[in-house]
């Protein structure tokens, strides 16, 4: 089972890592499973020649117990011959989840204080969160506390660091505490060379001159060291200063450059609301527009649709003259043809009427107009023969009158125009 789990932790740690039942599964193992991890992860890193930084991450869990000095051994064992990058990753991901500083701070705190500064820059660059800061603080301060180390060497390397790194999470009480543990050392140092030096003089010959020779170093050694104590807290000032100089400038950089780019942005907005004011207006015509071309059109659409029921009610009534015209022309064929049956015996009527008429004219032409022309003829004959009688011409006269006033009666007859035709004399010949 420990070599598929370390296969897993070696290839999947990254995945793994992110699952709560990876911590659950490490932490339930027995002892013997977790030290046996660790040996054959030492033995399969002897033969890699270049590690992940994140390659010893999957044993973090074992450490967040810590409960077994013998895991805390194989680990640190393991940490000893980790590669830095790998040990300063594992650390960092470590302070993440636990205090483990602090517990490991007094059996092995010699070898955490070469890590002490690479994860603060790890941190400060990566932005780690308030709590990895808190953690971290207090693995420093019980670190001080046990003397792990020089601690008069790594504290001012500490406050150098953080002068040049900006982080709010840090503590100002924990600056301060460094602080008053680099001044405490200094005084150690000062003291410890004030003991030595009377002792030296004492077991030489115990003179004035030597008591004034030791008073003499002392007063140079304490005041060295309180110059250095100035000259230190000076370059601190100094550096923090120049530090918040720089980050003030960076700051003002970045403001004057936000604000072009917000200048650039507001102008872009402003162009933009122009356009939209542009673009509104634009489509505020266009919909007047399209409002009237649909009361227009709907106007048009009234028009047709009223156009169309006034043609349909014209065809309906269409429809029925046309029936009724059918029907009148029936009866109109049926009144022509009786109208034609009608004239056709008036035209018969008016032919008998006619050759009766001829018949009739004939008569009274022979009865009367021919009987008096003979009258008149003979009156002639008499008056051309040189006959005196002066009754014939009266007579004539008369014969011609009543011829005249005969003739103009039958005129009142169909035979008008033939009588005056063939019987009435023409102008040039009256």
């Amino acid at each position: 089972r420990a070599p598929k789990i370390l296969f897993a932790a070696n290839y999947s740690h990254k995945l793994l890592a992110n699952q709560e039942g990876w911590d659950d599964l490490m932490r339930s193992l027995p002892l013997p499973q977790q030290q046996k991890l660790l040996k054959l992860w030492m033995q399969d890193m002897s033969k890699q020649t270049q590690l992940q930084d994140d390659s010893l991450n999957w044993a973090v869990p074992l450490l967040h117990e810590a409960t077994s000095s013998q895991i805390l051994q194989q680990l640190q064992a393991v940490l000893e011959v980790t590669p830095e990058n790998v040990r300063h990753e594992f650390w960092w991901t470590a302070l993440e989840g636990s205090d483990c500083w602090t517990i490991l701070a007094k059996p092995y705190g010699s070898n955490l204080v070469p890590d002490i500064i690479p994860v603060l820059q790890r941190a400060a660059k990566t932005m780690a969160s308030t709590i990895w800061w808190q953690h971290w603080m207090t693995g420093v301060k019980t670190l001080i506390a046990v003397g792990a180390g020089d601690v008069s060497v790594w504290v001012p390397n500490i406050l150098e660091a953080l002068s040049q790194v900006q982080v709010d999470a840090v503590d100002p009480e924990f600056l301060r505490e460094l602080e008053r543990a680099r001044n405490s050392r200094f005084k150690q140092a000062s003291q410890t060379s004030k003991t030595t030096k009377d002792k030296k003089g004492r077991s030489s010959n115990k003179s004035r001159k030597s008591s004034l020779e030791s008073a003499s170093e002392l007063s140079s050694t304490t005041i060295w060291v309180r110059l250095r104590e100035l000259v230190t807290e000076g370059e601190s000032a100094e550096r923090v200063v120049l530090q918040q100089h720089k980050e003030l400038q960076s700051k003002v950089t970045t403001l004057q450059t936000e604000q072009k780019n917000l200048r650039k942005e507001l102008e872009n907005i402003r162009a933009q609301l122009h356009e939209e004011i542009n673009r509104r207006e634009e489509v505020q015509i266009a919909y007047e527009h399209l409002s009237r071309t649909y009361a227009d059109t709907e106007e048009k659409v009234t028009y047709l649709q009223n156009d169309i029921e006034e043609k349909h009610r014209i065809y309906h009534e269409l429809q029925i003259s046309h029936h009724e015209l059918s029907i009148l022309h029936e009866k109109t064929k049926i009144e022509l043809s009786e109208w034609q049956r009608m004239a056709d015996m008036w035209e018969h009527q008016s032919k008998q009427e006619r050759e009766a008429g001829k018949l009739e004219f004939r008569d009274k032409l022979r009865r009367g107009p021919v009987r008096i022309a003979s009258y008149v003829k003979d009156y002639l004959e008499h008056l051309l023969e040189g006959d005196s009688n002066p009754e014939l011409i009266p007579s004539l006269a008369l014969s011609f009158d009543e011829l005249h006033r005969y003739l103009l009666s039958l005129a009142d007859l169909p035979q008008e125009m033939r009588i005056r035709r063939e019987l009435l004399p023409k102008p040039e010949d009256s």
